[in-house]
């Protein structure tokens, strides 16, 4: 098992490599220059080249990837354009909130979703499997920014039973509610049908046929035989779906004012603040590639054959 993942964290450093290359280039991509953003209107030449020279920006392209690449691996993403506060400090102060909306965006994603699946799954055909279906279908339909703003309209100012938005001071439960129900919504329909697949599949699945042809209880059959083999893909999924809710959680606080990351890459969009943005997608790109090395490893804890089919390899 240790080999496995010490040979997952090894893949892990092309991976992380392309992934500063990708961001550092987004700044040779970008429209706008980032030496006029600092500098007052009526700039002289001289105080643009000096700019310039102590952005690190005079000097050769492959010069200021090492410069930038040596950064990131001591920790130093550089500093915000208009606040000239280092990034690591502002992502790193956002991204907690962030991290709390996307955890219990999941929780309650699993929490709600799988049984669904697996209730529509075992009473398949009937009208519960059907409004069950029916249910997320919609869910995965609605676009995130207008559920958004229906639960704002519905729950702060029809029925003025939760704020609609912000953090509170101090940050308290009422204000998580709304935003985390939005974010899940998409996820809690595509987990509960695949929870509702993966079921329905392994339930044909011979060893079950012969499980009930020796008389063992539908619920020991369930529970035991058919529920965790079924939950390996659900669990890949809840996996993916976190590292999506990390990076997609930019609409959500944007409507909810949730001071999280997707707030800050939002402002610093707006302002052009490149190196913010380059600090914002890179925290999100490693924490996607952890999450992927935390799901491959569970994986191979619900599927023994898989860590050891990769230690032959």
């Amino acid at each position: 098992m240790t080999r496995y993942i010490l040979g997952r964290v090894l893949q892990m450093i092309p991976v992380l490599f392309g992934v500063i290359l990708a961001v550092f280039s987004l700044t040779h991509i970008l429209p706008g220059d980032p030496v006029l953003l600092m500098l007052d209107v009526q700039y002289t030449r001289e105080e643009y080249d000096e700019m310039k020279s102590y952005l690190g920006l005079d000097k050769p392209i492959p010069v200021q990837f090492v410069q930038y690449l040596k950064g990131v691996l001591s920790g130093d993403l550089g500093r915000s354009i208009h606040s000239e506060e280092p990034v690591a400090r502002m992502v790193l102060r956002r991204f907690p909130a962030t991290f709390i909306l996307s955890i219990s965006a999941l929780l309650i994603s699993a929490v709600i979703a799988i049984p669904i699946g697996l209730f529509s799954a075992l009473r398949r055909n009937t009208k519960v499997d059907y409004a069950s279906m029916v249910g997320a279908q919609l869910g995965i339909s609605m676009p995130i920014f207008w559920l958004g703003l229906m639960m704002i309209l519905l729950f702060s100012l029809k029925l003025d039973l939760l704020p609609p938005g912000g953090r509170g001071e101090p940050p308290d439960l009422a204000h998580l509610i709304l935003p985390a129900l939005c974010l899940s919504t998409p996820f809690m329909a595509m987990t509960a049908r695949l929870t509702r697949s993966c079921m329905l599949e392994v339930l044909r699945e011979n060893y079950i046929v012969s499980a009930r042809s020796r008389g063992f209880g539908e619920s020991r059959i369930i529970l035991k035989h058919a529920l965790r083999n079924a939950m390996i893909p659900v669990v890949t999924n809840l996996g993916l779906q976190l590292s999506r809710m990390l990076g997609g959680a930019l609409v959500t606080e944007v409507i909810f004012r949730w001071p999280g990351i997707g707030g800050l890459a939002y402002d610093s969009i707006m302002e052009r603040d490149y190196p913010v943005v380059m600090g914002v997608v890179l925290l999100g790109a490693m924490v996607f590639i952890l999450i992927n090395l935390l799901v491959d490893i569970s994986y191979s804890f619900l599927d023994p054959r898989i860590r050891y089919e990769k230690v032959r390899s």
